[in-house]
């Protein structure tokens, strides 16, 4: 057992550098690939997030001005 510990680490490189091969050759011929066409999903914000941009600028200023005149 002792003797074989030295081999583990060559093995697990081997074998992690051929799973890595392996996954980019199967994305590069479109294994998985779905019939259906797939478009870039467009995210924009919203009210609720303009809200919570606005109560954490006002958190900091509250913070800051606590700060100076503590």
């Amino acid at each position: 057992m002792k003797r074989s510990i030295p081999l583990l680490a060559p093995i697990f490189l081997t074998t992690i550098r051929t799973t890595n091969q392996l996954a980019m050759a199967l994305e590069a011929r479109g294994f998985g690939l779905s019939k259906e066409r797939t478009s870039y999903q467009e995210i924009g914000l919203k009210g609720r997030d303009y809200g919570v941009f606005v109560f954490l600028v006002l958190v900091v200023l509250l913070v800051g001005i606590l700060v100076l005149r503590g």
